[in-house]
């Protein structure tokens, strides 16, 4: 598969520099003879190179699960390329649903007896003259008490739905998607590994938009520039 792409990368720069030999020799022959030596007897080395390359990293410490890519593979955006596992964080979300539900559970009991309180509350209100002052300032603490313990609820809910949502959210990062078309230069880890926050995992590069970087000997380079043309005088 090195071999491979290795090829391909060769016959782009073969085609890039064939390229510019072309516009070499027609602009010699424009030039009319010469005794310099002919630019098909050069040989120009030059590298080929992708204008938007990305190295995919991991965004936690786990264990590389699945890798989909191989070196030198075509994707598509938003395509699967990896998947990684955190048995740790899978516990957590496990723990994080289970204390949501608790406090879940908990709320509901919360308003139940909040509202109990409060119906005993507007019962002795309703014939104050059938209970004492003291009785009807304590059913009044307990509806306040019960309204309280509602809130506590209410933001023990609020704290555990938000704890579930980011370890599903930190979960979700596990699958390594494509962030753009392209083609994977670099693999960096296998199926099984180890990996820590940010470690490397792949790279990719556009194969759409490529340049071409080289040298031009002297002789060759004042070929570029050919006398003006009527017009340009």
């Amino acid at each position: 598969m090195i071999m491979d792409m290795n090829g391909k990368i060769s016959a782009r720069i073969g085609l890039d520099l064939r390229i510019v030999l072309l516009i070499l020799v027609a602009a010699a022959t424009a030039a009319g003879p010469s005794s310099a030596k002919s630019p098909a007897e050069d040989n120009l080395i030059g590298i080929v190179f992708a204008q938007r390359a990305l190295n995919l990293v991991a965004e936690f410490e786990g264990q590389a699960d699945t890798i989909l890519v191989e070196l030198g593979d075509r994707v598509n955006r938003d395509q699967v390329l990896a998947k990684l596992d955190s048995p740790w964080v899978r516990h957590d979300l496990e723990m994080a649903r289970a204390n949501l539900s608790s406090a879940q559970a908990e709320l509901e009991r919360a308003i139940l007896e909040r509202d109990q309180a409060v119906e005993r509350r507007e019962r002795r209100l309703q014939a104050p003259d059938s209970w004492s002052g003291e009785e009807r300032a304590e059913v009044s603490y307990d509806a306040d008490m019960a309204e309280v313990q509602v809130s506590l609820a209410r933001a023990r809910l609020a704290g555990d739905q938000a704890k579930a949502d980011q370890l599903t959210d930190h979960l979700a990062r596990a699958v390594v998607r494509a962030p753009f078309a392209g083609v994977i230069s670099g693999r960096y880890i296998e199926p099984g590994e180890r990996v820590n926050e940010g470690t490397p995992l792949l790279r990719l590069i556009t194969d759409t938009d490529l340049g071409v970087r080289f040298g031009i000997p002297e002789h060759l380079f004042c070929l570029l520039y050919t006398s003006p043309s009527p017009r340009d005088s």
